[in-house]
């Protein structure tokens, strides 16, 4: 059993969502061609799916971290097995320079390759490791290093060798 210990939800920032609902309208020409049934079929798919992914959701849990992004299911997540982690560090970044954006992005920390999981701000918990560092972006990072922090704590109390 995999108990969570600590979980924070964060939504994307409402402009996001507004970006996304103006992407496909129409400004009303009367003379523009009716679109095809097919292709609103896809636009709305596509934004169904897109929507799905506006929630990132953090789980510390007895042997491990889980981040995932979607509201209805998880289309993008990680598992971060609390033995991997050396250390667990508040920083602050720059989600657009670093990662290129918001989401699970692939970028640069502190000239390493690292992988992020951000939906909103410019803070996080940095969670370093033999592989490639994470970055999970958070509203509350210091309680959400602190949690990681107590659950390896016990997680190594409980697994010694």
């Amino acid at each position: 059993m995999n108990c969570t210990l600590y979980e924070e939800t964060q939504r994307f920032a409402l402009w996001v969502y507004i970006v996304m609902v103006g992407v496909g309208k129409d400004p009303g020409n009367p003379e523009s061609e009716p679109i095809p049934i097919g292709v609103v079929g896809l636009t709305m798919g596509f934004l169904v799916l897109m929507s799905n992914l506006m929630l990132l959701r953090v789980r510390v849990r007895e042997e491990d971290i889980y981040v995932s992004l979607g509201i209805l299911f998880p289309m993008m997540w990680r598992r971060v097995r609390l033995d991997a982690i050396h250390a667990e560090l508040v920083v602050k970044y720059n989600p657009l320079r670093n990662a290129g954006g918001w989401g699970m992005r692939m970028g640069m920390f502190e000239s390493k390759p690292t992988t992020f999981f951000n939906a909103r701000g410019n803070r996080g918990v940095l969670l370093e490791m033999d592989t490639r560092p994470v970055l999970i972006g958070s509203q509350n990072p210091e309680p959400l290093a602190e949690a990681i922090a107590r659950a390896r704590e016990q997680y190594a109390r409980t697994h010694k060798s």
